[in-house]
């Protein structure tokens, strides 16, 4: 089975990177090619969150805009596509659509939710081109949804009757409980974005606490 996978970031993306492509091993062992398809790529990712670089952002989104065609054009080739919270990250979910006109399957998977309104600038200022009906859109017409947990079933339920939940996991090969003590205070690693980070504000009294 050959399964084309398209995401909004690079590799660097963690969201992609811990949902997506720590899979494609595993899946491989079980006869599944899963081919990963960013619209953003390296380059574009480490300034998209900052301010300025317009032109350079620009270029990168058209870029992204020639990868999607080239996705389009070779879709047939596979037996499912896996669209990875969004398609494009602006517009209309056009890809969506086409792939249910032409009759090929895809499901739809998230672990943000995205159906409300952003709150850092940056995902403010470009909100006109980034409609949250678009996001009902693509769970309406998948054949299946996956979300992160039980609060994002629960709107995807709305829209789409075959919602599971498959929470995030950690690659425990690579990433294991420490078994030795340490001194010093407690360092936490936290994987997001800028456009997220806000929403760690909600943890300042655990993080007194603990």
């Amino acid at each position: 089975m050959r399964v084309l996978a398209l995401v909004t970031l690079p590799t660097s993306g963690a969201s992609n990177r811990l949902r997506v492509e720590q899979y494609v091993p595993l899946l491989h062992n079980q006869g599944i090619e899963l081919v990963v398809s960013p619209f953003f790529d390296e380059r574009t990712y480490r300034i998209l969150y900052r301010p300025g670089h317009t032109l350079a952002k620009a270029m990168g989104t058209l870029r992204g805009i020639a990868r999607r065609i080239r996705d389009v054009l070779r879709v047939g080739r596979f037996d499912l596509v896996l669209v990875h919270r969004e398609s494009a990250p602006l517009g209309p979910p056009l890809i969506e659509r086409l792939l249910r006109r032409i009759r090929v399957p895809y499901v739809y998977d998230f672990d943000d939710a995205l159906f409300l309104a952003p709150i850092h600038p940056a995902n403010r200022r470009w909100a006109w081109l980034r409609e949250p009906s678009r996001y009902a859109e693509s769970a309406w017409g998948a054949a299946a949804v996956t979300t992160g947990n039980d609060y994002l079933a629960e709107w995807a339920r709305e829209h789409n009757v075959d919602v599971s939940v498959i929470p995030t996991p950690v690659e425990t090969t690579v990433y294991r409980p420490r078994t030795i003590e340490r001194s010093g205070p407690v360092v936490i690693g936290w994987s997001g974005s800028s456009t997220t980070a806000p929403y760690l504000k909600l943890l300042d009294e655990v993080l007194a606490v603990l």
